[in-house]
């Protein structure tokens, strides 16, 4: 239509115990629950689907060149494709148990966050890794990147501290010298997700709050004026 509201175009009950849903592809998305994941294939549910088991998986990611990120405690494995489950191409231990991960557009990097406030980024074609930094005091419970404007890559770690931390990601590294600490939610902050041309940083707390936020460093001085 013309409007901008949303609209549910398929309602269907898929598995019991799911804690993250992926798409896969233009055809297909995976569930993950406690040790197991199911592939569904979109346009019939009910009559296309499989699954497999994966003792201690806790956490699931697909990059844009269609590698599947599966985390089990405080490792992560890459597979090249759904069928080829039993053989991980690399294999990268991170300090802490993983809660989130998140994947850049242009399938170069791979952000992973810890129970213990740890985020590392790793390189998706060769499956290294290339930093770790212990960025909050508490729980990483959600990771975006924003590609912002002069080709600068931002990532936004949201914690269980009640802060959102953003970083440049600049020669492979997080740039922990200029980080920015937004401090809006009052609680814990669950989730985040960049608008379009990630001109704002939207985030979700357990506070109740949805709050937008500039999230280039123009932006967030404009809007610390305008609110004095």
């Amino acid at each position: 239509g013309k409007d901008n509201s949303l609209q549910i175009v398929k309602h269907e009950i898929y598995q019991a115990g799911s804690k993250h849903g992926v798409f896969l592809d233009a055809g297909y998305f995976i569930l993950q629950g406690d040790g197991w994941l199911k592939r569904y294939f979109i346009k019939d549910i009910a009559a296309r689907s499989d699954s497999v088991n994966f003792p201690g998986c806790n956490n699931i990611a697909v990059t844009t060149t269609g590698k599947i990120v599966i985390a089990s405690g405080d490792r992560i494995r890459m597979f090249n494709s759904w069928d080829q489950l039993n053989k991980p191409v690399t294999a990268v231990d991170v300090k802490g148990e993983i809660t989130c991960m998140c994947a850049d557009n242009e399938g170069k990097y791979l952000a992973v966050g810890s129970q213990n406030g740890i985020v590392s980024l790793v390189d998706i074609a060769s499956g290294s890794l290339l930093c770790r930094n212990n960025v909050q005091r508490s729980a990483i419970n959600d990771l975006k990147f924003g590609a912002l404007p002069g080709n600068q890559l931002q990532l936004a770690s949201a914690s269980s501290d009640k802060t959102i931390k953003l970083f440049d990601v600049q020669g492979d590294r997080l740039d922990n010298v200029n980080t920015v600490t937004i401090q809006d939610h009052t609680k814990w902050v669950y989730s985040l997700a960049y608008s379009s041309g990630s001109r704002y940083l939207i985030s979700g707390g357990e506070d109740d709050q949805v709050i937008a936020t500039p999230s280039t460093m123009i932006g967030l001085y404009k809007s610390l004026e305008k609110n004095k």
